[in-house]
């Protein structure tokens, strides 16, 4: 969780462009990401209306460790190469938001 906090700050940092504290978007090349997204994770879903915010950032987690695992072939290794995480982190996280690793 806290590569995902430090990597959602750094786009944060990057898409502000010094502007101070004037509302922004992070958008995907702000992410700094090596692989691409995956195209189901590019589009823009509907913002949830009775989550908080760690629901909704577990949500996109969640999705975006399935997607990621599944084009891998169910490989968690290379999975969290592609995500930019230590394997054994993958794993603590998968089985935090309840995602089998197998």
């Amino acid at each position: 969780m806290r590569e995902l906090e430090h990597t959602l700050l750094r786009a944060a940092l990057r898409a502000s462009g010094g502007r101070g504290r004037e509302t922004i978007i992070i958008d995907v090349e702000h992410l700094g990401l090596e692989a691409p997204l995956p195209a189901a994770l590019t589009a823009d879903p509907p913002l949830p209306t009775h989550a908080t915010l760690r629901d909704a950032v577990d949500d996109f987690t969640r999705r975006m460790i399935s997607t990621v695992v599944t084009e891998c072939g169910d490989n968690w290794a290379e999975a969290a190469r592609r995500l930019g995480l230590q394997r054994g982190n993958l794993h603590r996280l998968a089985t935090r938001l309840g995602l089998r690793t197998h």
